[in-house]
């Protein structure tokens, strides 16, 4: 593999990734006037709160292995069937 080709897949890669990220990040601020609306401040600061737990012990949790599948899905050099036999 040449370096033009590394960097292709690295931006190819990267793109996907930011792509999900601000998906997220658009969706929740559209979300903003809902929560706004429909919950009051003391109910939004436990949902905050939750979100937050939650955000901090999901990597502990899971292993981080949701972002090893991701990653392994698409990786298409691997070689899959030495990893599932």
């Amino acid at each position: 593999m040449n370096v033009k080709s590394i960097f292709k897949s690295l931006a190819g890669n990267t793109l996907i990734f930011a792509i999900g990220n601000g998906v997220t990040l658009i969706i929740a601020f559209i979300m903003i006037p809902f929560y706004t609306k429909v919950l009051s401040p003391s109910d939004f600061g436990i949902s905050d709160i939750i979100i937050t737990t939650t955000s901090m012990l999901l990597p502990l949790v899971s292993l981080n292995i949701f972002a090893a599948i991701f990653r392994f899905a698409l990786d298409k050099e691997s070689n899959r069937e030495t990893l599932f036999t």
